[in-house]
């Protein structure tokens, strides 16, 4: 299940820029992934108390919070290239209408998705 969260370092940043929706899980460290207990929907730090923790984002989650917050679309595409196996493609592009690109070659998909939300976040910190 850990799988489907993004990393302790992702959803950190992603809280410094302002992220505040529900979340299923949290961090309670670096290491740490802890769901929340039975019954409890979901939680938002506007709602959770405990200052030193971190909310953990489902991976869809964080890009569509990047998509409706700062208007970049990501996208990804897996294949298997002749000489290298199987690899993940992404790119990003269109930033507040304006289209641009980046692209990443990475050997899993969450490699890939991890690499992606990082520049994401690399580009909301840039224009901030």
């Amino acid at each position: 299940m850990e799988k489907e969260f993004v990393p302790y370092d992702i959803a950190l940043a992603m809280k410094e820029l302002g992220f505040d929706e529900s979340c299923v899980a949290h961090y309670r460290d670096k290491e740490t992934l802890t769901l929340l207990g039975y019954g409890i929907v979901g939680i938002s730090y506007s709602e959770f108390k405990d200052e030193g923790q971190v909310l953990a984002p489902l991976y869809q989650q964080a890009f569509r919070w990047f998509r409706e917050k700062y208007n970049i679309d990501a996208r990804f595409h897996t294949y298997t290239h002749h000489k290298e196996g199987v690899r993940t493609d992404w790119m990003w592009d269109y930033i507040d209408g304006k289209k641009t690109s980046f692209d990443g070659h990475e050997k899993s998909d969450k490699e890939a998705q991890d690499a992606c939300l990082r520049k994401l976040i690399e580009i909301v910190e840039e224009n901030l």
